[in-house]
This record gives structure tokens, C-alpha cells and sequence, in this order.
């Protein structure tokens, strides 16, 4: 019989496990119960979300195909700029999908500005998109 003794490493903020050092310490950056990924912004009366079309083109293989695209931005009323989660940043899709974060800036932690929304004000029909 063989036996093996290994480290398991939890994150600090959930339950989740692993026995890998580096996925865990991943884990952690990302983890939506880690404090420095919350963003009050989300439960702000000031926050908006804009919806935005608009006409993608496509090249290749002979087929040049046109669609419709949606996209989601994050709009701060008060400070009149477009938002994105530090989540964002430390999954890389800043770089990976650069057109989709021009011109926004990182949510803060804490803003001077806040006002929390009243449960009349929720938009409970976006919340589940």
C-alpha cells in the first residue's frame, strides 16, 4: 500500500480547495467573496448599465459575414465615467479584449458619492442577465 501526505490549500474567503499552491493563490485573486473584488458601485444609485449595439464585419474563408452585437458597459452617473471590475483586470481581459474597456476606469472600493439604491430602485429583471 501506498500513502502520500500532500498540503491542501483552502482560499480564505469561500470553502473552495486544491492542492495546487499557485491555482489557489489564483483562486483568491478572483474570488467574488474576496473583499478587494467587492465594488458598491453595482449597489449604488448612480450606477447605471447602458446597453449598446453595434455592427461587427467579419472577413475569411470566403464568407464575409456582418452581425449585431450587444455589449454591456458600466456607467457612474455622478462621475460621468465608464466602469470595470478589478476582476477584469486580473483576469486579463483588458488585454485580451481591449475594445471593450476603452475609456473605463477601475470601480473603487469606496466612493464619496455613494447612495445606496432603495428596494424600489433595484431592477430585479437585469439582475439575473
Amino acid at each position: 500500500m501506498k500513502t502520500q501526505i500532500k498540503n491542501v490549500y483552502y482560499c480564505e474567503h469561500c470553502k473552495k480547495n486544491g492542492l495546487s499552491k499557485h491555482k489557489m493563490e489564483q483562486h483568491e485573486n478572483q474570488c467574488k467573496r474576496n473583499p478587494i473584488n467587492f465594488h458598491p458601485c453595482f449597489d449604488c444609485k448612480n450606477f447605471d448599465i447602458v446597453k449598446e449595439s453595434h455592427e461587427e464585419h467579419y472577413e475569411g474563408g470566403g464568407n464575409d459575414l456582418t452581425r449585431w452585437h450587444e455589449s454591456e458597459l458600466w456607467l457612474c452617473k455622478k462621475h460621468k465615467i465608464y466602469l470595470h471590475t478589478r476582476r477584469a483586470e486580473v483576469k486579463g481581459l483588458l488585454t485580451k479584449y481591449p475594445e471593450s474597456f476603452i475609456d473605463t476606469e477601475l470601480m473603487p472600493i469606496e466612493c464619496e458619492f455613494y447612495s445606496q439604491k432603495t428596494i424600489e430602485e433595484i431592477d430585479f429583471n437585469n439582475i439575473f442577465d
